[in-house]
């Protein structure tokens, strides 16, 4: 089933998942809505942007491991010695968050 993204539902489930998984510690980022066929979701830590692409046709689900996977980003690039990207540490970190 389609989901209709918004700002709104970005910023709604943000606060959700970063009081859940990360009892509120993230920093909260600009959101943007993008329509580009290249990504699914993008984290620019220099912009501090997270941004998420409703080009396909996704459920609200897909929407949500999208926003998980873009704040795995966010919270591994406030680290200071971060330079993996997927490496180890994201994978194990990601993980976690299967069952959403």
């Amino acid at each position: 089933m389609q989901h209709k993204l918004t700002l709104s539902w970005i910023e709604q489930n943000f606060d959700k998942y970063n009081k859940e998984f990360w009892n509120g510690t993230l920093r909260k980022p600009n959101f943007q809505v993008c329509k580009t066929k290249s990504l699914l979701g993008q984290f620019n830590h220099r912009t501090w942007t997270l941004r998420i692409s409703n080009y396909f046709d996704r459920s609200e689900k897909d929407f949500a491991n999208t926003l998980i996977h873009e704040m795995i980003h966010l919270y591994f690039q406030s680290k200071a010695d971060w330079k993996e990207g997927h490496g180890r540490k994201f994978q194990a970190m990601a993980r976690t968050f299967d069952k959403y």
